[in-house]
This record gives C-alpha cells, structure tokens and sequence, in this order.
C-alpha cells in the first residue's frame, strides 16, 4: 500500500484514536490520527518550541499524545475538520509526512515547520490571514487598566457581551487604528453604544514596533495581575489566536488613548432615535461609522 493509499484508507475507517503508518520507515515514525471530528497526521517533533498556525480549512500545531504502550510524545501535526475535502487534504498531507531520499523532506521539515506552511498557504491561499491583533492587544491594554483599578472589571467581549469591557460602575467599548490621521469608528450593533450605565468609548492608536507589546505579553501581564488565566485563554482561543501562533508576538506600541463619555451630546443611533423608542420591526441590525475628530475627549488614565 503506497503512503497516499494509506492515508485515505485510515481517513475513511479510523475511529477516534491514534495509528502509525506501515507504509513509511518506523525509523520516521508517522501517524494518522481522528479525535472528536479533527483528522490528519503527525510525525515526532523532538523540539521544546509550540506551534499553532491556521488557515481556512488546516492547521499545523504541535501536540502531546500518548501511545497505546503509555509513552507520551510530542507531534507535529497536520489536520483538517471539513470531511469533504478529505482525499484532496490526503495529497496535502502526504507531502507533509513523506520522509523523502535519505530523509531529506523530514529534516528540513523539522527544522523549519512554519517555512513549509508558509509555501503551501502561499500557494493555497487563506482567508484567516489578515486578523487584526492589534484590536485584541488594544482591548487587553484598555482591561489592565481598568482592573487595576477596579477588581469587578470584566472582559465582557469574551461572553459576546454588548460592550468590550464591563465594571460595576461603567461600560467600555474601545476601538483602535494603525492608521495615523484616522479619526472613524464603526459601530457594528444596535446596542454597542447604548448602556444602563455610565458608557465610555476608548479609542486606542497604535504602530506596529519591536518597542511596543504583544498578546503573549499583555496575557502575562493580565495574569500577573490577577486576571483569570481560563477566561483569557478562552477568549484567545475562540477569537483564533491559539498559543504557539506567530501573531501572537506581533507587537504593536501605543500612540495616544481617547477616552470619550458616550453621553446624549455623543453621536450615535439607539432605540431612543426612533419613534416611540423603538427600533422598526424590520431592522435586525445596524452598522454605522462615526468621526471623532470634534468630540471632546479626555486622555485615557
């Protein structure tokens, strides 16, 4: 059976669970692999560094499993959640484990694993590529702040909250630029700049610089203060910025913070702008951007 004949076959008949395959030298060790509706394969990967890089339909990542004799290894792994494209994802991750002439193709593939992905979702292409790491290192910023403060601050975008950030007191939307002279926002609900409480908007200018700080540093920082490391890592998680991904080194500096009170003088649209303070029957949702430029501002403290 050929490494691709493999492949397919242990794609199609594999239950949750991890198996070697026959068709490449036990001098490389390769395994095919299903748990709860992710499949793919994975060779041994000897290095203490994580790597978690994901595109539309893969994601490369290191992993620690254990085999059926109890030995616990660390892998480097290729894997998929959409079924249908299971034999073409086959080809892929043929390319991907084949140790190649004296084991050339797995050494530089262990050597450089992000240098391999980057050629194929070069070549592939990938929609997810352009997440804006920034936002979330503007709104971590804006939560250290705050709790440092005030203990009952909570990251309230990690509960699909209305506002990005809740205390007892206030409500806080922030939003942020790398743009110089950009003075827009986008108000991307109905309900984004409507509150029971005091509301304040944080508007976060930022560069991208090596002296600036990263989502792995504002995590550590958050957590030395304090901050709940579950909900944090949650939050990441969910938003695609996994432990081990190069973004999440991407550092940014600050520029200025705004700090706006979101008050019946500030432009916006809420249910009190229509008629009988209510939204008509038919809007489901609003989007709308505003300028800043002439509204009074303090700076964020």
């Amino acid at each position: 059976m050929t490494v691709i004949e493999e492949i397919r076959s242990h794609f199609a008949t594999l239950a949750d669970g991890l198996l070697e395959l026959k068709s490449i030298s036990a001098a490389q060790p390769t395994y095919c692999l299903r748990y709860n509706g992710e499949y793919g394969v994975g060779v041994v990967y000897d290095n203490d560094k994580d790597i978690c890089e994901e595109s539309t339909n893969a994601m490369i990542s290191t992993r620690k499993v254990r085999l059926v004799n109890g030995d616990q290894i660390k892998l480097l792994l290729l894997t998929c959640y959409d079924e249908e494209y299971r034999n073409e994802f086959a080809l892929l991750c043929e390319t991907f484990v084949c140790p190649g002439e004296n084991d050339e193709l797995r050494k530089r593939l262990l050597d450089d694993p992000l240098a391999w992905w980057d050629k194929w979702i070069g070549l592939l292409g990938d929609r997810k590529s352009n997440k804006k790491c920034y936002d979330i290192i503007a709104e971590m910023i804006i939560l250290q702040k705050l709790f440092e403060k005030d203990k009952t601050t909570f990251w309230a975008a990690q509960e699909k909250g209305s506002h990005d950030i809740e205390c007892n007191s206030a409500s806080y939307e922030v939003k942020s630029t790398i743009k110089k002279s950009d003075l827009n926002v986008t108000i991307s609900s109905q309900h984004q700049l409507f509150s029971e409480k005091p509301l304040f908007l944080a508007f976060v200018r930022m560069e991208k610089s090596t002296e600036g700080v990263s989502i792995n540093d504002m995590e550590k920082m958050l957590i030395n203060g304090g901050y709940d490391k579950d909900f944090i890592t949650r939050y990441l998680n969910d938003s695609g910025f996994y432990k081990g991904s190069r973004i999440r080194d991407e550092k940014y500096k600050v520029l200025e913070i705004r700090k706006y009170t979101v008050d019946d003088e500030f432009p916006k649209i809420t249910k009190e702008s229509f008629v009988n303070g209510q939204f008509p029957e038919s809007i489901i949702k609003l989007i709308y951007t505003i300028n800043i430029a002439n509204i009074k501002y303090e700076k964020f403290e």
